[in-house]
């Protein structure tokens, strides 16, 4: 298995829009969402830990990998196109495949 097919399994959904540079993968449910290559880069042990969680409180949480731009813009896009609102954007950095060993 493959971190796209993890996510998957844990009810992640592939999300492309013209307004968002690259997909994500988002769980709704959990508040949780990571780019493309974040999920690409991120450690798998890390990542099947991460998308059994949920966020905090009132968070939102987008998961960037190293050397992407965090940018909150997109964060706010990919709410307001899911109609998502009263929650905290929340940027993080992943753990990648190259650091967690």
């Amino acid at each position: 298995m493959n971190n796209f097919e993890l996510l998957e399994n844990a009810d992640y959904r592939e999300f492309q829009s013209s307004q968002v540079p690259s997909p994500w993968w988002i769980n709704l449910r959990t508040r949780m969402a990571f780019s493309f290559e974040a999920v690409e880069d991120a450690d798998f042990e890390w990542l099947s830990l991460r998308s059994r969680e949920s966020a905090a409180g009132d968070e939102f949480l987008f998961y960037f990998a190293y050397g992407q731009q965090i940018n909150a813009e997109i964060c706010d896009k990919i709410l307001e196109q899911h109609g998502i609102t009263g929650v905290a954007p929340t940027p993080q950095l992943i753990v990648p495949a190259r650091a967690a060993r």
